[in-house]
């Protein structure tokens, strides 16, 4: 114990010997340009003090400051409590200027800690990205028995973002509690898809709906959510139920007539699903998934030739699909149609990873065009790849005769 630790205690002593006080217990708090810093210590010794707790014990909070106000800066940004991160930097600068805290900011008159103050700060240092930090502010506010739905909701967010979801959840649980709102509604079902929770997670989202002040926009989205994650989990009547239900709310979004058009396919409504892509492309003409979506009808149909144009002017607007490029080629060569398939195929091979299907594929069309050069370069390529593929060497050899007939 310091000297001057040693004469306060003496003084405070001699004061309630009187009182039949004898016994007190002194810690010196740190000084330190963080007040969160300073807040850890008053934590730390309240929370000793409290083990050996007695009825007839006391708690108080004293600060000794000389006589002498020119040290007391009222403009350091120590002084102020504020957490920011720019105050925080001029606060270093400041260090050793033996500036002295005013902790009535942190403490109400009654003792109980200031809940607005402190959730004001720990919401500067997420802003900031300090979550650990902020994660300490709101665990303090909840040990101290201080609880709303923005403590547990900023308390989960700080969780989340230190990848404890476990816990975050059951903040955001608590959030919820309190107050019903979306925010800590759709927080909760990020954090439960986070930890494959998809049961408890679309229960959750689907709650949601209940809330009393969603906009239509809100509804839109929530129920565009669960058709989607519906559909991911091979739900795919309740995929098509939340997206009747928003189409109700916006007939003219093709991405949702998509979206119900690909459950209907699912389901085997084949007339259904036509009758969803047709008013999708109709609405938005460059809408691929829509065109790709009538390819697979009629294909279903078994009308290839509606179905390899559909497949084709989908990969016009997106040639990334690979699945459209799947089907067009298998098209392509039932119906010996390969000019085309072929330039697209070409393109695709040359910017996605090398494929020996696709890329015999492009050989066989290059064949058919009598493109020989081009098809014995490309099975000279596959054979690069795959030495034994016996399909690249039998069209190699095809393509060296015909070079060779046409000298």
């Amino acid at each position: 114990m310091s000297e001057l630790s040693k004469n306060i205690q003496k003084a405070i002593l001699d004061s309630l010997q009187p009182k039949h006080l004898g016994q007190v217990d002194i810690v010196s708090i740190p000084k330190s340009s963080n007040r969160l810093m300073q807040l850890r210590s008053l934590e730390e010794v309240i929370d000793d003090f409290e083990m050996d707790q007695s009825p007839d014990s006391f708690t108080y909070v004293v600060k000794v400051k000389p006589r002498n106000k020119s040290i007391e800066k009222e403009s350091s940004p120590s002084s102020r409590g504020d957490l920011s991160p720019g105050n925080l930097v001029e606060a270093e600068k400041t260090e050793k200027q033996n500036v002295e805290i005013d902790f009535s900011e942190i403490y109400q008159k009654e003792g109980r800690l200031n809940r607005d103050y402190l959730i004001k700060n720990a919401e500067i240092l997420i802003r900031s990205g300090d979550y650990k930090d902020a994660r300490k502010i709101y665990e303090s506010l909840i040990k101290s028995n201080v609880y709303s739905a923005k403590i547990y909701f900023g308390f989960g967010l700080c969780l989340e973002k230190e990848h404890n979801y476990q816990k975050s959840q059951e903040a955001f649980e608590e959030a919820i509690s309190f107050e019903s709102k979306l925010l800590f509604y759709r927080s909760l079902y990020r954090v439960l898809k986070k930890q494959n929770k998809i049961k408890y997670s679309l229960e959750i989202l689907d709650r949601s709906l209940s809330l009393s002040e969603l906009t239509e926009n809100e509804r839109y989205l929530i129920l565009k959510e669960l058709a989607k994650s519906h559909s991911e989990q091979k739900n795919y009547d309740k995929a098509v139920s939340n997206y009747e239900k928003a189409l109700e709310i916006n007939p003219k979004s093709d991405q949702i007539l998509n979206g119900l058009g690909s459950m209907y396919l699912k389901l085997g409504r084949l007339d259904d699903a036509l009758k969803q892509f047709e008013k999708a492309e109709e609405i938005n003409p460059k809408n691929s998934k829509a065109i790709f979506g009538l390819g697979c009808c009629y294909l279903i149909q078994n009308n290839k030739r509606l179905a390899f144009k559909c497949f084709l002017d989908s990969l016009k607007v997106d040639p990334n699909n690979s699945t459209a490029i799947y089907y067009l080629v298998k098209c392509a060569f039932e119906l010996k149609n390969f000019d085309e398939p072929a330039k697209i195929l070409k393109d695709y091979v040359q910017s996605s990873p090398v494929n020996s299907n696709l890329l015999y594929s492009l050989a066989a069309m290059q064949f058919h065009l009598r493109r020989y050069q081009e098809s014995m370069m490309t099975s000279e390529k596959i054979l690069k790849i795959q030495p034994n593929h016996q399909g690249a060497a039998n069209l190699k050899g095809l393509n060296l005769e015909k070079i060779r007939s046409s000298h």
